[in-house]
């Protein structure tokens, strides 16, 4: 009788072994990382649901190549704005107004062997009244408009064109293909206002120098700073050998 409780124990034992075995084996078979960095042997992680992953096996990161530099980024380019009179451009008629005012004050000019006469292709969507203006030693022109006297215009000064009257004073500048050069902002060296950064009612001017010419011309504009911008870019030649 003995004999058989003490087999029958140990077979019941034995089998508590083999379960308990099966349990373990089943929990390291669901082993889980939980997000909080703990482990769960049973697939599901406390407070987590099921956003539990399994657990990866530690794996070296490849070592990745260095990056190899690649070419320089090229330089900007030096190269300049082309002169709207330089050569090839078109050289306007003294057939207008305008062009005959400037020529005949040209004419009359102490500077006018050193300050050939330039003029405009288009002054933009004002369309001034043209009349004479007077520049010591040099010629003028100024262009009216119905609500604004001197709203733009153009002089050859009989001042001297060097390069410092470019380079020293001006908010903007233009260096040109042919040697020439065009500083301009507001008269007077003053800002422009946030309120009006284009300038609108106060004097916009310019002072150019030409490289083959050597006076100082002027451009001005009242209309803005933009409007000189386009003024600029319009100066032509004037023929006046007629």
């Amino acid at each position: 009788m003995k004999s058989s409780q003490v087999l029958s124990s140990r077979i019941l034992l034995n089998s508590a072994v083999f379960i308990l075995g099966l349990i373990y084996l089943s929990a390291y078979a669901n082993e889980r990382l939980c997000p909080d960095g703990r482990r769960s042997y049973f697939g599901v992680c406390p407070d987590e649901g099921n956003n539990s992953r399994p657990l990866e096996p530690n794996v070296v990161p490849p070592t990745l190549p260095k990056p190899v530099p690649g070419p320089a980024p090229a330089a900007p380019s030096s190269s300049k704005s082309i002169a709207p009179w330089g050569p090839g451009s078109m050289v306007l008629p003294a057939s207008t107004a305008d062009a005959r005012i400037v020529v005949k004050e040209w004419k009359k000019a102490d500077n006018r062997n050193t300050c050939a006469p330039l003029g405009f292709v288009s002054t933009g969507k004002f369309i001034g009244s043209p009349r004479r203006a007077n520049f010591h030693g040099g010629w003028a022109i100024a262009y009216d408009l119905s609500n604004m006297r001197n709203a733009f215009g153009l002089a050859g000064s009989g001042m001297d064109g060097e390069i410092k009257y470019v380079d020293d004073r001006w908010p903007f500048k233009i260096y040109f293909n042919d040697g020439s050069a065009v500083g301009y902002g507001l008269a007077g060296s003053e800002s422009y206002d946030n309120k009006n950064p284009n300038g609108v009612g106060q004097e916009n001017l310019a002072f150019l120098i030409i490289s083959n010419q050597k006076c100082l011309y002027n451009i001005w504009s009242r209309l803005g700073r933009d409007h000189l911008e386009l003024l600029i870019d319009q100066l032509r030649w004037l023929d006046a050998t007629k």
